[in-house]
């Protein structure tokens, strides 16, 4: 009856240690401090330097002119490394950037997906192969599409990025809702909608 009662507690605490990781997992994870915040917003990275933003849309329409240059750029987060906040998805109507940060220097926090954000940083349009796209999809557990083509992808590698404190509503579609979707090349529409992992070094 001892043995029984042992085996019993030593399964109940594999339980709940399990339940409590799992609880855990949802929670908000914050790796990097502010460089400079307000009650109203919170500047990672560096302080977001002054200027007047251009719309996410805006900057995707100019990308011959804009490539390899700094931008200043008002967007949506739609999703957001959920283990450790080092790249996000931005939106904004039908253009959409993969955001990285400079050097990993810093993150984001993991719940800030669904606000209306601004940032700084280096406008890129990069090549993006199947196989690439398809080890994307490998990472995060997912079964990567069949049909993938080579294509390119429009990424920012951040220095800065404000983010409010409070979650803004206009334009919400939440945290899984589209995310980066990968392009063909000379094509306006969509492809499969494939995430990245946060494991994979930013591409500069």
């Amino acid at each position: 009856m001892h043995a029984f009662r042992q085996v019993f507690l030593s399964v109940l605490v594999s339980f709940l240690a399990v339940l409590a990781a799992s609880a855990g997992a949802d929670e908000p994870v914050r790796l990097s401090r502010p460089a400079a915040a307000s009650a109203e917003w919170e500047d990672f990275g560096a302080p977001l330097p002054d200027g007047e933003a251009r719309t996410l849309s805006a900057v995707v329409a100019d990308a011959d002119r804009l490539q390899g240059t700094e931008v200043l750029v008002a967007a949506e987060i739609v999703e957001v490394c959920r283990k450790k906040g080092c790249f996000l998805i931005a939106r904004d109507g039908e253009a959409t950037a993969r955001v990285t940060f400079r050097d990993y220097a810093f993150f984001v926090p993991t719940d800030a997906a669904g606000k209306q954000v601004v940032l700084s940083g280096t406008f890129e349009r990069r090549a993006l192969t199947a196989e690439q796209a398809a080890h994307y999809a490998e990472d995060l557990g997912q079964a990567p599409a069949t049909d993938l083509e080579d294509g390119f992808e429009f990424a920012i590698v951040a220095d800065a990025v404000r983010i409010p404190r409070v979650e803004t509503l206009i334009g919400l579609s939440g945290t899984s809702s589209g995310g980066w979707t990968p392009r063909r090349e000379g094509a306006k529409g969509r492809k499969k909608t494939t995430r990245f992992d946060e494991s994979q070094p930013p591409n500069r």
